[in-house]
């Protein structure tokens, strides 16, 4: 969807998509875009996600927090 619309861009990404949200930010990895700001629902993952999930972001130098049933991550300027 992002090629389709030719965005390069993207400064906040929020995510609800029900356990579905390790295999969007997947899929973003695939893309040469970084978000700023991601906000995703972690609630639904499983451990191994939830590991796999926080190497990934600690890889791409976010800084992130979980909050109960959401993760908020920052890339540091």
């Amino acid at each position: 969807m992002l090629k389709k619309h030719g965005i390069q861009k993207v400064d906040w990404l929020q995510l609800d998509t029900e356990g579905f949200d390790f295999e969007i930010l997947k899929m973003l990895w695939a893309t040469p875009i970084r978000p700023e700001i991601i906000c995703f629902e972690c609630e639904h993952l499983n451990r191994s996600d939830k590991v796999a999930c926080a190497a990934m972001l600690h890889e791409a130098s976010y800084d992130y927090i979980s909050l109960g049933r959401d993760v908020i991550a920052i890339r540091p300027r």
